[in-house]
């Protein structure tokens, strides 16, 4: 099943060598099963060895491709693949995660961050306080466990998603398709992203402490889901 998966995915990108090598294997057939018959017309049967003779070129460079490009390339996606689901799955935890907890804190409910209703999503920060606790712990320069405000962890998450996304393009661009590379280009692109970013590099961040208003997560959430629906998470 694995192998009909992967001749399928090489006839989708080479297809139109696919179509010449079909075209060639049927002008060699009927070579061979004409060879003996009269010309059809004078010099037919030199126009017919010609063609033949790039037909078999064309074949031996569709064996070539397959076996000498495709296939390596194919391997070299599956050991990358671990490692481009699991920067997937910490992009989609670093923009999900803070929401969940501040839902979690109004509601007392557990739900993932593309379960929020729209409703709900569009009043999410309402209450909520910049300089509050949403429960992140980190060890300060004297080793002492500290709580950070939810301001910092907003803007510290969409550094980090945005990092996480350059990263994960620049290392593993060629291994992953268009459609993941212009979804995670909306994400890193997206105006509530760009809005928090603007805050952290305001200058005044700290007096703003500004996590944006509840109406932008609508389109967040929907690139969230559809990164998570593509990956099959």
């Amino acid at each position: 099943m694995l192998r009909f998966k992967i001749i399928e995915g090489f006839i989708r990108r080479y297809k139109a060598l696919f179509i010449l090598t079909v075209l060639s294997v049927i002008i060699a057939l009927v070579y061979v099963f004409t060879a003996d018959l009269p010309e059809w017309f004078p010099f037919a049967g030199a126009l017919f060895t010609l063609l033949d003779t790039l037909g078999l070129a064309i074949i031996a460079n569709c064996i070539f491709c397959y076996f000498q490009i495709y296939l390596p390339e194919c391997r070299e996606h599956e050991r990358v693949k671990p490692t481009v689901s699991f920067s997937v799955s910490k992009i989609l935890t670093l923009i999900g995660d803070p929401y969940e907890r501040m839902y979690r804190q109004k509601t007392g409910r557990e739900l993932g961050f593309d379960e929020i209703s729209e409703d709900e999503l569009k009043k999410l920060l309402d209450g909520i306080d910049p300089k509050g606790d949403l429960g992140y712990k980190f060890i300060d320069a004297n080793s002492k466990l500290i709580s950070v405000p939810t301001y910092w962890i907003v803007n510290k998450h969409v550094e980090d998603a945005r990092d996480e996304i350059e990263l994960l393009i620049s290392l593993f661009g060629k291994y992953l398709d268009a459609e993941l590379i212009s979804l995670l280009m909306e994400i890193h692109r997206c105006p509530y992203f760009a809005l928090i970013t603007k805050f952290q590099h305001s200058g005044v961040l700290d007096k703003l402490a500004n996590i944006g208003p509840s109406e932008e997560l609508v389109p967040v959430q929907q690139l969230y889901k559809r990164l998570k629906k593509y990956v099959g998470e």
